[in-house]
């Protein structure tokens, strides 16, 4: 069985990777403990497509090149997080899951919310902010306990879709430890 993720949706949106998803792969696996050794190896090879292809997107992943020697990097090993870009890449996923999950019958338009739980809360927001956080932290990982889980390979990522009260949820788990939470209105 391949421990390469894949997000169940249809083929087209598989293969295309785009950047932000590579940056998602990129950020889960470096803060991941049960990562499998193929997707690590994977992640680096992106990496070094990019430093190849000089791309300015680089910092992102916390590489620069060093002044004066042309085709060397360096990293003081961190990352800066671009929470924009993750919580966009989630809301596609979350969308991606939702259509797949319906029979590719029902598709989410509204305006999404998305929590990537495995960051932890800003460490400059407000205790109210971090107390709502933590408390849709353990709804999640609650739900994942308590209701059915689906996903062909769930220790590299499993979902839930949950349809309740106007709310739709879509809970995912990454590499059996890594959470987020999209929410939508219906």
């Amino acid at each position: 069985m391949s421990t390469l993720m894949t997000v169940p949706s249809c083929v087209e949106h598989n293969t295309e990777k785009s950047n932000a998803d590579e940056y998602l792969k990129f950020i889960l696996t470096s803060t991941s403990g049960g990562v499998p050794r193929e997707v690590i190896d994977r992640t680096a090879r992106a990496i070094t497509r990019l430093m190849k292809k000089k791309s300015r997107s680089l910092g992102k992943y916390g590489f620069s090149e060093v002044h004066g020697s042309p085709s060397t990097y360096t990293t003081d090993g961190t990352a800066p997080v671009d929470i924009l870009l993750i919580q966009e890449t989630l809301v596609a996923i979350a969308r991606a899951v939702y259509h797949y999950d319906s029979g590719k019958s029902k598709k989410l338009t509204s305006k999404m919310i998305a929590m990537p739980l495995f960051l932890g809360p800003n460490i400059d927001c407000s205790e109210d902010w971090r107390m709502r956080f933590l408390q849709i932290d353990m709804l999640t990982t609650r739900d994942f306990i308590d209701r059915p889980v689906c996903g062909a390979n769930q220790d590299i990522f499993a979902y839930q879709v949950i349809e309740e009260d106007g709310i739709v949820l879509v809970n995912m788990r990454f590499y059996r430890e890594q959470l987020a939470c999209v929410i939508a209105q219906r």
